[in-house]
């Protein structure tokens, strides 16, 4: 009889066996179509400087990019970046983040100059600009004007 058990010990293991290997296989194929059919939304940011491309070390950008990096937004994949720069000249400022407002990015990101967070502002009413490592007060009458209210 001991030789009984034995055969039916072993026939449970290979049907545990067979099982676990069919279930793996259906969970990849269940899986795999999935992942293909829903593709990411590609983000959009439109960075706004009064510098130049070259001299692009604002440190509150590049806090904010290694961040965005840190929770897997990666350019070219699922986050696209539109660079504006004024190359030193305040007057081509508004014209740039028309720009970018019209590019409908999802978010302004600025340098911390007073003049380019203005420019973004007045572009837009409905896409966020944000300033990191900025000073500036984005309340402040400088920027609304006495008699504007500002927009939030």
């Amino acid at each position: 009889m001991k030789t009984g058990l034995r055969h039916e010990a072993r026939g449970n293991s290979r049907r545990s066996g067979v099982f676990c290997v069919t279930l793996c296989v259906v969970l990849v194929a269940l899986c795999s179509p999935a992942e293909a059919q829903q593709p990411g939304k590609v983000y959009r940011i439109g960075y706004l400087s009064s510098g130049t491309a070259s001299s692009a070390t604002d440190p509150g950008w590049s806090a904010l990019r290694k961040r965005l990096q840190e929770l897997a937004y990666v350019e070219g994949r699922n986050l696209t970046i539109e660079y504006r720069y004024a190359e030193l000249n305040h007057q081509r400022l508004q014209d740039l983040a028309a720009e970018l407002a019209h590019l409908n990015v999802d978010v302004i990101v600025t340098s911390p100059d007073e003049p380019v967070i203005r420019a973004a502002q007045l572009a837009t009413r409905t896409i966020p600009v944000v300033m990191p490592g900025s000073v500036a007060d984005p309340l402040a009458p400088t920027f609304w004007g006495e008699k504007r209210r500002a927009p939030f």
